[in-house]
């Protein structure tokens, strides 16, 4: 249970704060909320595209403005207009697949951001600047990734049914060894966990359910790198990664959620909670499988540019 801010800190009114919003806790509601959240990312991952890529950025959204709310509980504002008016174009060049785009819509983001700052009424702290890049880095352009690996090879397998593309694969990869991580944490950690493993973030997590979790995590991974002919060293290394970034990105909510003295992020999902978090495990993730995939796997990319470099300063051409 997250403690409330101390009465000496800023404090907005009830009706910003996301756990003031209804979040029915009966069992049948968490499981009919899941179920229907499970139709609608199967469906859409299914059908791929640009519907993949407009369910991605409705998420991107949500998460969005959860963080906004809880950052108004801090007294920092998110700025909507510099938010979306970098992760919109973003969400379009990835799914055209125009990637060396992306830093100069980042920048652009980024200028608006300082022109806001420097010049709306009434005027903005640098906290708000803050707090307007870090929505925009880990509700945008994190997540986008997602875009990018459902896009992995597609031209080529357009007319394979979705469960043999190699998007769909990689995805079911990383969203597996992450959910199985998640449980295998909780069933060890509840069984055999004494050690907690960070108490001012999160009071229940503990080593051993860590490392069972990381366990569980490298069957899956393993598991399935073999039936999609995955490089098992590769889905050694990915999945043991994975593991790490999602708990990593689970302690980092907890963290903001804290500071803005929040047991939910919001209550969109009726049981459990806000999007972001359902969502938190999975925003560093899906980048870090994203680069690791397309630089070290596939070798493209910076890989390639530094096993270039490598060579002209071992022969001396530089």
């Amino acid at each position: 249970m997250m403690s409330h801010p101390a009465a000496s800190e800023p404090t907005v009114p009830h009706s910003v704060t996301p756990s003031s919003l209804p979040a029915p806790k009966s069992p049948m509601a968490r499981v009919r909320t899941g179920v229907i959240v499970a139709l609608v990312f199967l469906s859409a991952l299914a059908l791929g595209g640009w519907v993949w890529a407009l369910m991605t950025l409705v998420a991107m959204a949500q998460c969005f403005e959860e963080l906004r709310k809880m950052l108004l509980v801090r007294e920092q504002t998110a700025s909507r207009i510099a938010f979306y008016s970098a992760i919109v174009p973003l969400v379009i060049l990835a799914q055209l697949g125009k990637v060396d785009w992306f830093w100069p819509v980042l920048m652009m983001g980024f200028t608006l951001s300082c022109f806001q700052w420097l010049f709306k009424s009434p005027k903005r702290t640098i906290a708000d600047l803050g707090a307007t890049l870090l929505a925009m880095i880990y509700t945008g352009f994190l997540p986008l990734h997602a875009i990018l690996i459902r896009n992995f090879d597609l031209h080529a397998l357009v007319h394979h049914p979705f469960w043999q593309q190699t998007g769909v694969q990689l995805l079911f990869l990383i969203i597996g060894v992450i959910a199985c991580s998640d449980i295998g944490a909780y069933y060890v950690g509840k069984a055999f966990g004494k050690h907690l493993l960070s108490p001012e973030l999160s009071p229940k997590k503990t080593q051993e359910g860590a490392f069972g979790g990381l366990i569980a995590g490298l069957i899956f991974g393993l598991g399935v790198a073999m039936a999609i002919n995955f490089p098992l060293h590769h889905a050694f290394i990915l999945s043991t990664l994975l593991v790490i970034c999602g708990a990593l990105g689970d302690l980092v909510e907890s963290k903001l959620k804290r500071e803005a003295g929040v047991k939910d992020s919001g209550g969109l999902l009726a049981g459990h909670g806000g999007l972001l978090d359902r969502l938190d495990s999975y925003l560093f993730s899906v980048a870090v499988a994203y680069y690791y995939i397309h630089w070290i796997v596939r070798e493209d990319g910076i890989a390639k540019e530094w096993a270039s470099l490598l060579s002209q300063l071992l022969s001396g051409h530089w």
